[in-house]
């Protein structure tokens, strides 16, 4: 004889079967919800982007595409996202100032690797402790010091009518503020002429972010 089930019985037991199923489904999402919310469709921070190989990766392409010359000192943070490939967004100390940048990686690889826009990181600190547009002291033996000195010392040789040559005796202090287009200099120089009397000028270099130097005002003191 068949067996009937009322229409009653069999609503109810379809109902039950599908509130259980939502349970389960609720139960696994909560599982794996931080993660997933985490990397698909929103950023994560990474914890140690000095040990992540594709961090690494992201933040010297970007330092090269934003200049050639710059050169990467440390990835302060970054987050990553995971869309149809990997963005990045990365906070970088760089040799010319701090940097917000954000790569883009595809699925190709390196080859698929694209910047997507930078700009100076506002008010960062370097690592000295310097700040976006603040001054900072530096060391008078800086080796880029040294070298915005040397540009002052040729552009007033080629500016001097003595055949004795001018040289650069004594960097005697040297400041730096970081801005948009470089790093500017502040220096105050002692230079020798052969047997003319030696003399103190203040002049301001700025270090581009091409690795080149552009001297500006040069003052003499008493």
């Amino acid at each position: 004889m068949p067996l009937k089930i009322s229409t009653k019985v069999l609503f109810t037991f379809i109902l039950c079967s599908l509130l259980a199923l939502s349970r389960f489904t609720v139960s696994h999402a909560n599982l794996d919800g931080s993660s997933i919310m985490g990397l698909l469709g929103g950023f994560k921070q990474h914890d140690s982007p000095e040990n992540d190989e594709h961090v690494q990766e992201a933040a010297h392409f970007a330092v090269g595409q934003i200049s050639p010359g710059l050169k990467l000192e440390k990835v302060l943070s970054a987050h990553k996202q995971v869309v149809a490939g990997t963005n990045f967004k990365l906070v970088l100390q760089t040799s010319s100032g701090n940097f917000e940048a954000t790569v883009f990686k595809g699925l190709g690889g390196e080859a698929e690797m694209k910047l997507v826009d930078y700009k100076r990181a506002e008010g960062g600190a370097d690592e000295a402790g310097g700040k976006l547009g603040g001054t900072k002291e530096v060391s008078t033996d800086d080796k880029d010091v040294k070298a915005a000195a040397q540009e002052v010392v040729k552009q007033l040789s080629a500016q001097s009518n003595s055949l004795e040559k001018m040289e650069l005796a004594e960097v005697l202090s040297a400041h730096s503020k970081v801005h948009g287009g470089g790093t500017v200099y502040d220096l105050k120089l002692r230079l020798s002429q052969g047997s003319l009397p030696d003399t103190t000028v203040q002049a301001e270099v700025t270090r581009t972010l091409k690795d080149t130097y552009e001297v500006g005002t040069i003052n003499k003191l008493p």
